[in-house]
């Protein structure tokens, strides 16, 4: 029962440990689209084309990457 009973916790203790380092990738990825964005919009700026956005929002974890970008012009 003893050892039943440590595989199972292993097993929600590893669980827990990929859900939060997934969480984390999720999140890293997240933050490296909004910089791409901006850096893609400073890019073109210093090109002298006009390039406004008001805000750049990603969703849909945990499973999608969805980028919205708000008042593109």
């Amino acid at each position: 029962m003893k050892r039943l009973t440590s595989l199972v916790s292993g097993l929600v203790i590893a669980a827990a440990v990929l859900s939060a380092a997934y969480g984390a990738y999720w999140y890293v990825s997240a933050e490296q689209i909004k910089g791409g964005i901006a850096g893609w919009a400073e890019d073109l700026r210093a090109r002298a084309t006009e390039v406004e956005y008001q805000d750049v929002r990603v969703s849909g974890f945990p499973y999608w990457l969805n980028v919205t970008v708000d008042g593109l012009r």
